[in-house]
């Protein structure tokens, strides 16, 4: 965050947002204050912006903390499709880094803000919005065993927050006192990243810019550590170390994701897994005999054919069965059941027999 305005003197930008998704209680939003308080004194329940802003306020907020971080706060299952919107906004405005052009009543142009910092969101559940924005995220995932709540304890107290602060502003004057010989540092490390990771079969297009930019701040953090004799070479050595196999860990599974993003995708696979772990089974069509005796009963199997039970608009067990799959895994499944039978009939996987009102899905 603090670099971001020296790395686009640079011509290269800082065009993503962190996500940190998780149940409520799993700490997210207290490690966002804690990230946030590294530009002052920030709780869980109080940052810098919020979701019920509008996106003109977001962005003037944008403008205005430059290096700095904004922080929406906690999209969850409660808020409308409004808040959705907004967030895939905001993705947008920070992935672009441009700002959202605006007229007066009278044609006058009117002042135009782009951001000039990075941003991090805390979530309940992965947004139901386009993979060309979600490719502008990098996916933090939260469950009760993420965060060391000893640690978090320790570093909540308001003394220890001070220090963040503290420490950061030391860091961001080492940035303008070297300022001249980090330009040069950067050019190195963004050549031999790129190179390194050119070889890398799993992490793909803006994601691979994403994961050299990360890091980039983290080595460049490290050597403001080092020369200030906070940590040793050999210490520097070995987070670089670490930095990089868990920036390769956590940017290999949003490519993951991002590619299992289509709906279709994630249906059969909610299907299939359900099946394999006996929450849901199938009568044999042939024999009348169930397939496995565990599990909610969705239907019949024929072969490469499925009847589904979907009796009315409100009645289909497995529509509701893989929405509670994605429900338990943080995150939503992004059709209704209607429209989900919709695109199965747009990409041929349904079979209409009949007066044309049963269709059968095929595997």
């Amino acid at each position: 965050t603090p670099i971001v305005s020296l790395l686009s003197e640079e011509g290269i930008l800082c065009d993503f947002v962190l996500m940190l998704v998780g149940r409520t209680n799993t700490g997210k939003s207290s490690m966002a204050a804690i990230a946030n308080s590294h530009f002052g004194y920030f709780t869980r329940n109080n940052f810098n912006v919020s979701l019920n802003d509008s996106l003109a306020k977001i962005s003037r907020q944008a403008f205005i903390l430059k290096d700095s971080m904004l922080t929406p706060d906690d999209l969850n299952p409660g808020h409308t499709k409004g808040k959705e919107k907004l967030v895939e906004d905001i993705l947008g405005f920070f992935g672009d880094r441009q700002g959202l052009g605006r007229a007066k009543s009278n044609g006058e142009i009117r002042s135009t803000y782009y951001p000039r910092g990075t941003a991090m969101l805390t979530a309940e559940y992965i947004p139901n919005i386009s993979p060309s924005r979600l490719s502008r995220t990098v996916i933090l995932e939260f469950d009760d065993k993420t965060v060391n709540v000893e640690r978090l304890t320790e570093i909540n107290q308001k003394v220890n927050k001070q220090k963040l602060a503290f420490c950061m502003k030391n860091y961001i004057q080492w940035i303008i006192d070297n300022e001249i010989r980090l330009k040069e540092d950067i050019k190195k490390i963004l050549k031999i990243q790129k190179m390194q990771i050119n070889n890398s079969k799993k992490i793909l297009g803006r994601t691979r810019e994403i994961r050299i930019l990360l890091f980039l701040g983290f080595y460049l953090f490290l050597s403001f550590l080092k020369e200030n004799n906070v940590i040793t070479k050999k210490e520097q050595e070995e987070w670089e170390n670490k930095a990089q196999i868990e920036l390769d860990d956590i940017l290999e599974e949003q490519t993951d994701y991002i590619d299992i993003k289509d709906p279709i995708e994630m249906f059969y696979s909610a299907m299939l897994r359900l099946y394999e772990i006996r929450k849901i089974t199938f009568v044999d069509y042939g024999n009348g005999k169930l397939l496995h005796f565990n599990g909610r009963k969705v239907g019949y199997a024929d072969g490469n054919r499925l009847y589904l039970y979907w009796r009315s608009k409100t009645d289909h067990p497995i529509y509701d069965e893989v929405c509670d799959y994605y429900r338990k895994k943080g995150t939503k499944f992004p059709l209704t059941a209607p429209v989900l039978l919709k695109e199965l009939d747009k990409r041929g996987l349904l079979e209409k027999t009949g007066d044309k009102k049963s269709k059968t899905v095929y595997k």
